[in-house]
């Protein structure tokens, strides 16, 4: 009884650390959105064609804020 009770408890946590070193093997890239009357809702990632650095991206986001557009963050994980 003792010995299954020990299984179970070393396969739980065996278990739970496969899960979290999986979820720390995630890449993700920062996103805006931000509506626009032309285009609509408009999301612009770290990694698109034309933002490729995080930086142009950092950029990017205090023009739109100068430009009184409201700004929200999101992330793209893979």
């Amino acid at each position: 009884m003792k010995k299954n009770f020990f299984q179970i408890i070393l396969g739980t946590i065996a278990i739970a650390l496969g899960f979290n070193s999986c979820e720390k093997e995630k890449t993700c890239i920062k996103c805006i959105n931000f509506k626009d009357k032309d285009f609509g809702m408009t999301e612009i990632c770290a990694n698109d064609q034309y933002i490729q650095t995080q930086e142009k991206l950092d950029q990017l986001t205090l023009e739109l804020k100068s430009e009184g557009y409201t700004i929200k963050y999101s992330e793209k994980c893979n």
